[in-house]
């Protein structure tokens, strides 16, 4: 692997973020976007899977939700194919990228190899250890009670579905526990 190579297309689509898109964009990949490629990294490097793909996979995870918001893991899986092969990554790499990013959201379709679990699994964990759900419902403009519904039922699936190793589930348990507290008081 060429960890320069990964880092600098991380950089090239950080910079994109930062110079076409309004605040919220650029404030999603801080909150949101980092974490996940951070929390993937390590948990590749833990539990021994392609860092490549799980790192590529990380930051191009959410980039259908510029097309589609509710189908952004179909619409960014292909999306993000013709991105790396554009930018000379092999079809091999582009199409395991893809069909990581096709299942991180553990809903259509569900991860099968550990680096499909290692981003779906970061994704979830980024869920709770940032600030999230405040970055969500500032930028979403829906009643505040409408989103504390749809959050608790998120993070319910996040925390049960979507995190699939034991150990990283129970380092998770007391956010997911505050968090959930937090949303049935309001």
């Amino acid at each position: 692997m060429d960890q320069e190579k990964t880092q600098q297309f991380e950089d090239e689509i950080k910079r994109l973020y930062f110079e076409n898109f309004d605040d919220n964009l650029m404030s999603f990949w801080n909150v949101h976007l980092k974490p996940v490629i951070d929390i993937a990294k390590k948990l590749a490097v833990k539990y021994e899977a392609d860092l490549e793909i799980v790192w590529l996979a990380a930051v191009l995870h959410d980039i259908g939700q510029f097309d589609d918001i509710e189908n952004h893991d179909t619409v960014g899986s292909e999306k993000a194919y013709k991105i790396l092969f554009e930018r000379g990554y092999s079809e091999e790499i582009a199409a395991k990228v893809r069909d990581v990013i096709l299942t991180h959201r553990v809903k259509s379709y569900l991860p099968e190899t550990l680096e499909q679990k290692i981003v779906a699994t970061a994704d979830a964990m980024a869920h709770f250890t940032t600030a999230h759900y405040v970055w969500m419902a500032y930028i979403s403009k829906k009643p505040f009670a409408e989103l504390m519904k749809k959050f608790s039922g998120k993070i319910q699936r996040d925390f049960q579905d979507k995190i699939f190793f034991e150990e990283e589930r129970e380092i998770m348990r007391p956010q997911y526990e505050m968090l959930k507290k937090w949303f049935e008081i309001v």
